[in-house]
């Protein structure tokens, strides 16, 4: 599908977890990367699952293709609690059977349904506030999610000139629910 697009019209490839699967395309076909664009969830630290879970991954997808991350520091910190609960989010989608399976999931109990956030980008630019550029900084010990191995991650760091979109800010809730 990658080869199929253009850089005018690139894929979106939305993930919902670690960016293995992208780096694994890039490395097999270098040629399709001003071909997508890579939607994401990640930490422009080392604070996430994705980030720690595949590290070199994160790495080789933001260098080397075009990237919008949607900032876990701003979905949890404490000055910006979520804004948008997941249901708000799938009920912004089109009704589709995408988004009929994505409510049924987290109606049954399923957290990651929040990892929908990154697909918004696509569906609903109009949610996104505010943007900053970042860059690759230095690499930090990983935290321990699942052994005792401290795997080193990447740190991006603010940069106007960098090749990756972080989203910082999103529309208020207030502004979301009123239109929902």
């Amino acid at each position: 599908e990658a080869r199929r697009a253009t850089p005018e019209k690139p894929l979106v490839i939305a993930t919902g977890g670690p960016l293995t699967n992208v780096a694994s395309a890039w490395l097999l076909a270098p040629d399709i990367a001003d071909r997508v664009i890579v939607s994401s969830i990640l930490s422009a630290g080392a604070n996430g699952w994705n980030d720690n879970a595949d590290a070199w991954a994160k790495y080789i997808v933001l260098q080397r293709m075009r990237s919008v991350i949607l900032s876990t520091e701003l979905r949890n910190s404490e000055q910006r609690k979520p804004r948008l609960t997941v249901e708000q989010l799938l009920t912004a989608m089109p009704d589709t059977e995408l988004r009929r399976y994505m409510i049924d999931r987290t109606r049954a109990g399923n957290d990651q349904a929040i990892d929908i956030a990154s697909l918004m980008v696509a569906v609903r630019p109009d949610l996104v506030r505010q943007t900053r550029r970042y860059s690759f900084s230095h690499w930090v010990p990983g935290k321990p999610w699942w052994s005792d191995s401290h795997p080193e991650v990447p740190v991006y760091r603010e940069d106007r000139g960098g090749p990756v979109t972080v989203i910082t800010e999103i529309a208020p809730r207030s502004e979301f629910e009123e239109e929902y």
